[in-house]
């Protein structure tokens, strides 16, 4: 489905939406860009949550906030739910990063994660990276949402990607499992796929089945 058009359906369904560029999106320029580098899931995370606190003080406050991305969203929706575990009535995550040390290692992006997370140069002729391994990794796993799982209370629908080889299958599905362990209410929806699941069936199949699990946690329909 077009993002526009989804917009437009969930303004007509009765939602207030909220677009962030955050530090490290597009639309500021190079310099905008520049400031997540070795900052992932800090000025993207702060970027994200201010915004929705200010958003707030001009509609009612008692209005459940559902969080919604794809892709790098998931590092930061990920670290929302698991950081303010009361602010969010449901999270929809759609091929997301959950786990930055696993996508390190298995996705076809891997300078992506250097850049972003610590700042440092990957070596595609050698396939690894100039920074010290052990630091690295301990960064990665410090920063990742799913080290926070344990705090989460947020129901989460999952729509993921067969074919994903920028965020490969498997990190959503140890996410899911993580939360199914947790008793967190989840759905997982898999789609034969890429990372954009843009085709038209997929994308119409993710937002009717997000309708639906929405409706079902915050009672859209009652």
């Amino acid at each position: 489905m077009d993002y526009y058009i989804g917009v437009i359906a969930y303004i007509s369904l009765g939602f207030d939406v909220l677009i962030v560029n955050y530090r490290g999106s597009i639309g500021f320029g190079q310099a905008s860009v520049d400031k997540l580098l070795g900052k992932i899931t800090y000025v993207d995370v702060q970027d994200c949550h201010e915004a929705i606190r200010r958003c707030l003080q001009f509609t009612d406050p008692k209005r459940p906030v559902v969080l919604i991305g794809g892709s790098h969203a998931g590092v930061i929706i990920g670290r929302l739910i698991g950081e303010y575990p009361d602010e969010y009535a449901a999270a929809v995550l759609r091929n997301p990063v959950t786990d930055i040390l696993h996508l390190y290692t298995t996705s076809d992006i891997p300078d992506w994660i250097l850049a972003q997370s610590v700042n440092a140069d990957f070596d595609f002729p050698t396939g690894r990276n100039r920074y010290p391994d052990a630091e690295l990794m301990k960064y990665l796993v410090e920063r990742s949402s799913i080290r926070l799982m344990d705090k989460i209370k947020t129901p989460v629908l999952l729509q993921l990607g067969k074919k994903d080889r920028r965020v490969p299958m498997s990190i959503g599905l140890r996410y899911y499992e993580c939360l199914k362990a947790n008793k967190i209410p989840t759905k997982l929806f898999v789609y034969d796929s890429n990372h954009a699941l843009s085709e038209t069936s997929n994308a119409s199949d993710c937002f009717v089945n997000t309708v639906l699990f929405l409706d079902e946690h915050l009672k859209l329909t009652a």
